[in-house]
């Protein structure tokens, strides 16, 4: 079964941009995306594919380890949790930025979904529940 390839359009980007720490700190946790299609390579890498996106994704052994943290829900603390573990010598600022950008990028390329109260929110999703939300 065919699906079409999503393409993300400008305004979804930059909303994404602008308020998705916002949307984190709103959100219960992270949740992967059940259709990728992924798989570890050399034990510290994962090769993913996802059919909306239409793309193949190699994510690096940080990358990796977040993504397979949220194959179970996880909440944003335990990812920070991870990190600092991970990089003790680094400043909590500086890995919480690290953190950010790295759920973005997640987010974006549709590995991870944000989970709220009433729904898991997919990139394709977000403008449409920012408008139905807005507080």
């Amino acid at each position: 079964m065919s699906q079409k390839v999503k393409v993300l359009s400008q305004e979804v980007i930059r909303l994404v941009d602008n308020q998705f720490e916002e949307l984190l700190v709103k959100s219960k946790g992270l949740i992967a995306e059940s259709r990728i299609v992924w798989r570890w390579d050399n034990e510290d890498v994962i090769v993913a594919y996802h059919p909306l996106v239409g793309s193949i994704t190699f994510l690096n052994p940080t990358m990796a380890e977040l993504f397979s943290l949220t194959l179970k829900e996880a909440s944003t603390d335990l990812l920070m949790k991870y990190m600092q573990d991970t990089y003790p010598n680094v400043n909590k600022q500086v890995i919480k930025k690290d953190l950010i950008q790295a759920l973005k990028f997640l987010f974006v390329n549709g590995f991870i979904k944000l989970k709220f109260s009433d729904k898991d929110v997919a990139i394709y999703e977000v403008e449409e529940y920012v408008k139905v939300n807005a507080s």
